[in-house]
């Protein structure tokens, strides 16, 4: 990983409207309105990384995970979101540190959904 790498998620377990594609990990808004959108990271042991919640190239929210054994964060948005603007999580800062997805240690994901319509 890089600082502003987006990061692209492969289990991709509901689409509705299809807007997630999982080769490129930018959602694209189907519709304008509001929506609620997290994301958790999972590190390894005693390495520190930083990723952004990022709507239409604007960090709206981060999140810090490392200096652990397996450390788990999440950090969840609201946001004004208007049809075809992207969403996604970037690297902001890291120190040679490898997110996971480990069934025993935790999983990094990234979702969201509709509340409403604008």
């Amino acid at each position: 990983m890089h600082v502003g790498q987006v990061l692209a998620y492969n289990d991709v377990d509901v689409n509705v409207g299809n807007g997630y594609p999982s080769n490129d990990g930018i959602f694209t808004a189907p519709v304008s309105g509001v929506y609620v959108f997290t994301a958790t990271i999972v590190s390894n042991v005693a390495e520190w990384t930083g990723l952004e919640l990022v709507v239409n190239g604007i960090g709206k929210g981060t999140i810090t995970s490392g200096d652990g054994d397996f450390h788990q964060t999440s950090s969840t948005i609201i946001a004004q979101v208007f049809a075809g603007q992207h969403v996604y999580t970037r690297v902001f800062t890291m120190s040679g540190c490898n997110l996971i997805s480990h069934i025993g240690h935790g999983t990094s994901s990234f979702s969201g959904w509709h509340l409403f319509e604008l």
